[in-house]
């Protein structure tokens, strides 16, 4: 593996030594670790990208130690200032995971050459200002704590370099506004918390691929997010919408939008038209529930059938050339909502979802009214009335829409 991966273990030492002790013993491994890995002239890849780095990198491993913050504090205090060089400063992957810190101590900001910090599954109600110094940070994981909008820094601008943020599993209710000052984030996750309502403000977010909102609060999305141009990944599964504003469908290099377990009862019609999206998923959504009872239990019957094929061509026909029933049904028939379609359907109005056939297999109800094949969007009010061009290239469409 490139780069000095160092697990310090500082719980086990210190059952037998005094904690000053056990520091130094833990350095003198620090020392000896670096020492036998920077002199070896081959370095291998990393499977998990997120911990390559180059042969001057060194990581530090104190997770699951069950860790304070107090003794975190003097762990690093005393690794610090136990002379020259101090191989400490040189650590740029710091993870103390799955410990019991309640606040993340300032002297973790003298690790200027800091470029990851993981502090997932603790105790976490703060984080010092200080920490918001580390110019150099890349990814600060800080799920599955207890912070709310109050225990975050006040000003993170000075984080430049940061492209991960990972604040799920908290106590937010909102997007805490110094995170919109983070303009060079890649990813944001906010997932798990009780976000209610998200800030048009988002949209300073210029550079952001990757959103996880899942498993909030939230019913509306603001229009401002289709503004957000670069983004790949939306993740709003778990939430309480009821639409999406139709600017979802200016994010024209989406790959993947998940919506499950949401109150969607239609969708933007565009969405089929955003070539890059190649997952959607739709499970346990209102929308889904009503197509699959309408279309196993409510297809539209021989009669409509019929009557629609003979309105929508004009086929001429007498009292002797179709039977009695047919005859008096066609009289019965109703024009599209759409002004501008000719079309024309009996019973089954909204009850008849149409769909969209994706590679043969996959189906998602976008439309609520069939009245003809050819019917096209007019006005906005009659989004719903679109079809796809069935001439449009079939290996660009959707190639997985899950809704089961």
């Amino acid at each position: 593996m490139s780069g000095v991966l160092i697990y310090v273990s500082m719980y086990n030492i210190g059952k037998y030594l005094c904690i000053s002790e056990a520091v130094k013993m833990a350095r003198s491994l620090l020392v000896e670790s670096w020492n036998t890995v920077s002199s070896s002239s081959e370095s291998s890849g990393s499977e998990e990208e997120d911990w390559q780095t180059s042969n001057h990198q060194s990581h530090v491993n104190l997770a699951n130690k069950e860790l304070r913050s107090e003794g975190l504090e003097h762990t690093v205090t005393s690794m610090i200032t136990m002379g020259e060089p101090c191989i400490f400063f040189q650590v740029t992957h710091l993870n103390l995971c799955n410990n019991a810190i309640e606040e993340i101590p300032e002297i973790l900001a003298s690790l200027t050459n800091l470029q990851r910090l993981d502090v997932s599954n603790n105790q976490l109600t703060k984080i010092s200002h200080n920490i918001a110094t580390l110019s150099s940070l890349t990814h600060l994981i800080l799920k599955n704590n207890q912070l709310t909008e109050d225990g975050l820094p006040k000003d993170m601008i000075e984080m430049k370099s940061l492209r991960t943020l990972n604040l799920s599993g908290n106590q937010l209710t909102s997007i805490p506004p110094q995170v919109l000052d983070l303009v060079s984030l890649r990813n944001l996750f906010l997932g798990a918390n009780q976000i209610n309502q998200i800030t048009p403000n988002i949209i300073r977010l210029r550079k952001l691929r990757l959103l996880y909102l899942g498993g909030n609060r939230l019913q509306t999305l603001p229009t401002e997010i289709g503004e957000l141009y670069n983004m790949k990944v939306l993740l709003l599964s778990d939430n309480r919408l009821r639409r999406l504003p139709e600017s979802v469908c200016n994010l024209r290099k989406l790959e993947c939008l998940h919506l499950h377990r949401n109150n969607l009862t239609t969708l933007p019609h565009g969405l089929i038209h955003i070539r890059s999206l190649s997952e959607l998923s739709l499970r346990e959504n209102p929308l889904v529930m009503r197509f699959i009872r309408d279309m196993e239990y409510q297809p539209a019957s021989l009669l409509e059938i019929a009557g629609r094929v003979i309105r929508q061509h004009q086929v001429p026909y007498s009292e002797e050339d179709i039977p009695a029933s047919l005859c008096s049904y066609l009289v019965q028939a109703h024009e599209c909502v759409n002004p501008n379609c000719k079309g024309v359907y009996f019973d089954h109005r909204v009850e008849h979802v149409k769909f969209s056939d994706f590679c043969g297999k996959y189906k998602v109800p976008l439309l609520q009214y069939l009245c003809s094949p050819r019917c096209r969007e007019q006005l906005p009010e009659y989004a719903d009335c679109d079809v796809a061009d069935e001439s449009a290239d079939r290996s660009q469409w959707l190639k997985r829409v899950l809704l089961g």
